[in-house]
């Protein structure tokens, strides 16, 4: 599935899961919100 303009997204189980970020294990949650922050990081590319 694919939704443009998205600023944020709440993902909720049904009981706990496991979730990472950059293949490191972060532990287990019951819903997990992701929120959109288009200059949070800035790229220098050469």
């Amino acid at each position: 599935m694919h939704r443009d303009g998205l600023q944020r997204l709440t993902i909720t189980g049904s009981g706990a899961f496991p979730w990472q970020v950059d293949g490191d294990h972060l532990g287990d949650a019951t819903h997990l919100e992701i929120l959109h922050e288009p200059r949070a990081l800035t790229l220098v590319v050469p």
